[in-house]
């Protein structure tokens, strides 16, 4: 039975131009909450909030549906009593070059769009993200 990844490449097009546009709008956000701005200020001008959480709900969703399977063939795996039927399992299972992780198309653009905005400068130290913490828990 052949089975099918449904919009796995419409969801990756989908989640690119969402970050696309993101990144395309990051600056002007950061300078506006730099200096001082809510990000609630910008939520009617920015919409990529709502469309973010759908793409990531969407892929949360399919995720979670990899982890149900995984776990029932876990389940599976620990009623077999039969070793040698297990050590061909085993074998199948070995890491070959062929089946170590590869990245897909959207986390290529998400390291290589992260590696362009280091170089550029657009990061923030630890020591200035946990100033804007507690700036932030004083302001609540």
């Amino acid at each position: 039975m052949k089975t099918a990844k449904p919009n796995s490449q419409n969801d990756l097009i989908k989640g690119v131009g969402i970050l696309k546009k993101m990144l395309d709008d990051k600056k002007v956000i950061f300078e506006h909450l730099a200096n001082g701005g809510k990000l609630a200020d910008l939520k009617d001008k920015y919409k990529f909030v709502s469309l973010l959480k759908q793409f990531f709900t969407s892929l949360f969703l399919k995720m979670n549906k990899a982890s149900s399977l995984r776990n029932n063939i876990i389940e599976n795996v620990m009623n077999i009593e039969d070793v040698e039927y297990l050590k061909a399992l085993k074998q199948l299972l070995k890491p070959t070059k062929s089946n170590l992780y590869k990245l897909n198309s959207l986390q290529k653009v998400l390291i290589s769009q992260s590696l362009k905005e280091a170089d550029a400068g657009y990061f923030i130290s630890q020591e200035e993200v946990e100033a804007q913490q507690i700036e932030w828990l004083k302001a609540k």
